[in-house]
């Protein structure tokens, strides 16, 4: 780890272990659905369109991270990415992905902000064994606080960069 390089750390929506979509079975199901459903359209042809199917993967699964107002924002731009094939190797990688054993080496401080709705929170919450960790709750959002909620959300980043409550 190379902590010389910072002052403080701001974690958003984070948590120290993912499981990628493990235990989350019906965004699993729909996954498999939709690589089954590519894939008998494809079957004649040279390969599955990783790029479509990781689009349409990502425009089913945003009902479990963005509040109905962003709907259509988030549709745009999940439609506005390219090379979406990386979708495939992010999730493999998430799947063993774990930093629990690495929080004691983190000394500088931290805020940590999550969403009381996000699915992340409770596994967010290991973050909290993080020394010198504020760890921030934003009421009513997901996994986008930023976007949820962004005045609440500047705030908090405010407090914890100045160190003065607003």
């Amino acid at each position: 780890m190379h902590t010389g390089h910072l002052d403080s750390l701001i974690l958003v929506s984070v948590p120290p272990e993912h499981g990628g979509i493990k235990g989350n079975y019906p965004l699993k199901a729909r996954r498999l659905l939709l690589e089954s459903r590519h894939f008998f359209r494809n079957k004649g042809k040279k390969g599955i369109d990783k790029d479509a199917l990781a689009r349409e993967i990502l425009l089913m699964s945003w009902k479990n991270y963005v509040p109905e107002r962003l709907h259509s924002q988030y549709s745009d731009y999940i439609l506005s990415l390219q090379d979406l094939e990386i979708y495939f190797d992010m999730q493999e990688e998430l799947l063993e992905f774990t930093a629990v054993d690495k929080l004691e080496y983190i000394k500088h401080p931290t805020l940590v902000i999550f969403g009381e709705d996000d699915i992340f929170i409770k596994r967010g919450r290991k973050l909290k064994d993080i020394m010198n960790c504020r760890f921030s709750v934003i009421p009513s959002v997901r996994h986008l606080p930023f976007l949820e909620d962004n005045e609440y959300f500047n705030m908090v980043v405010r407090e914890f960069l100045t160190g003065k409550m607003l």
